[in-house]
């Protein structure tokens, strides 16, 4: 790599974590870390991975969910994406909102519940019942209903949660959205300024060396 693109390297990385909301913070993990959970979306062998811890009834995950789809359309095929379960305790219906996205999951839906539940946060959020809401989702996608109402009370989902869960843990999650772009660690919602720089600097240093 020569001096000139290390140096710009350095100045992307800078610019980056100098742009980032106040409430972010900058984590690093190996990437090694990363592997195994969770649910992805594009190639296996994308030179960028982002993996997103969150919860379905966080507001600011929520605001994220519009930049990440921004983001895989503009990157499309240099970016896998993974979703990984943080539920949080205060958040009442995140955990019954998780297994709805994972009954979707089981049926090889969980991207079109995963938008239903948080284009539709406001109104699950606010009720005292979250089920209908859920099992409204899951009939407008399409799910097989008697499969879906079995699998919501099943085991099977809340083990893939709390591998998650644990795995959040693990890595000194407490909050969401958290954010691992390779191995650069973002808590809190960054800008999509902030996303792209940061991808970007990603991108360059995957580059394959001569």
């Amino acid at each position: 790599m020569s001096s000139a693109i290390f140096l710009s390297i350095i100045v992307l990385v800078a610019l980056a974590v100098g742009a980032q909301p106040r409430k972010s913070k900058p984590i690093n993990l190996p990437q090694s870390e990363q592997a195994g959970g969770g649910v992805a979306t594009g190639p296996d062998t994308a030179p960028v991975v982002i993996t997103e811890y969150a919860d379905f009834q966080c507001s600011a995950c929520a605001q994220a969910e519009p930049i990440i789809q921004k983001i895989l359309k503009e990157y499309e095929g240099k970016i896998r994406f993974v979703y990984r379960h943080f539920p949080l305790s205060d958040h009442r219906f995140a955990t019954k909102a998780a297994m709805a996205a994972e009954a979707a999951r089981e049926q090889g839906k969980f991207w079109d519940m995963y938008h239903q539940l948080y284009s539709n946060q406001r109104d699950w959020a606010a009720s005292n019942d979250p089920s209908p809401f859920f099992e409204a989702y899951a009939k407008a996608i399409n799910l097989n209903m008697d499969n879906y109402r079995e699998y919501v009370r099943d085991e099977k989902g809340q083990r893939r949660i709390q591998k998650d869960l644990s795995a959040g843990e693990a890595l000194s999650v407490t909050g969401t959205p958290t954010f691992f772009i390779n191995q650069q660690g973002i808590k809190g919602l960054p800008r999509y300024a902030v996303f792209k720089t940061l991808i970007d600097t990603a991108l360059i240093l995957n580059e394959p060396t001569n």
